[in-house]
C-alpha cells in the first residue's frame, strides 16, 4: 500500500509553535484544542511553563491530498530540480521524504512531517515556474523511463498542477505550508 504525501497551508506562526512543540501537531491537524494543562505532580516538581496555543488556533486544516507517494518522490525531486543531489532550497520539497534528516530550508516538526514559511513557498513556486512540462517530460525520460506513456504525462502533469494549487493558495494567504506522509 503506497503512503501519500498531504499539504496543509498554515500560517507562519504556526509552524513556528508546531516546531517549538510538535506534541500538538496531531491536535492542530485534527482542528482540536491541544490539551496544554499539566497534572498535579508536573506542577509541582517540573518548572517548566506549559506554552500558549496561538490565539487563531483552527477548528478545522483544510487539506490538500495528492497523487505522490513514497515510491515517486526520489525521480520527483530529480524532476523538480534537474539532480539527484541534497538540495537545500525550497526545491528540496521530495527530499525531505527520502533524507529526512538532510540540511535544508524545510522546518522538521517531527521525522515525517515538515513545513516551509511562506517565504519558502513563494521559492518552491519560483522554481516550479521555471521549468515548464517539457522539462519535466524530458528529465523523466532521461531518469526514469523514456517510454512515457499518456498515463505518466497525466500522472506527472496532474502533480505538478496540484502542488501549484497548493503553493497559490498559500500565497495569496501569505501562509506556509505542512507536509506529511498519510
Amino acid at each position: 500500500m503506497a503512503t501519500y504525501m498531504t499539504f496543509f497551508a498554515v500560517p507562519d506562526h504556526h509552524i513556528e509553535f508546531l516546531e517549538k512543540h510538535p506534541q500538538y501537531l496531531a491536535d492542530y491537524l485534527e482542528g482540536k484544542q491541544p490539551n496544554t494543562k499539566r497534572g498535579l505532580f508536573s506542577r509541582l516538581f517540573c518548572s517548566v511553563n506549559t506554552p500558549e496555543t496561538p490565539p487563531d488556533w483552527p477548528t478545522q486544516v483544510h487539506d490538500h491530498s495528492t497523487e505522490i507517494n513514497h515510491r515517486q518522490v526520489e525521480y520527483l525531486h530529480y524532476l523538480l530540480n534537474g539532480t539527484e543531489s541534497e538540495i537545500a532550497n525550497a526545491g528540496c520539497l521530495f527530499q525531505t521524504w527520502f533524507k529526512p534528516h538532510a540540511t535544508c530550508c524545510a522546518v522538521a516538526i517531527d521525522d515525517s512531517k515538515f513545513a516551509f514559511k511562506s517565504a519558502q513557498v513563494i521559492e518552491l513556486k519560483s522554481i516550479m515556474m521555471s521549468i515548464n512540462d517539457d522539462v519535466i517530460f524530458r528529465r523523466y525520460q532521461e531518469k526514469v523511463d523514456d517510454d512515457m506513456t499518456d498515463d505518466d504525462k497525466e500522472l506527472l502533469l496532474n502533480i505538478f498542477c496540484d502542488l501549484n494549487i497548493i503553493c497559490d493558495e498559500s500565497i495569496s494567504k501569505n501562509q506556509g505550508i505542512i507536509w506529511s506522509a498519510s
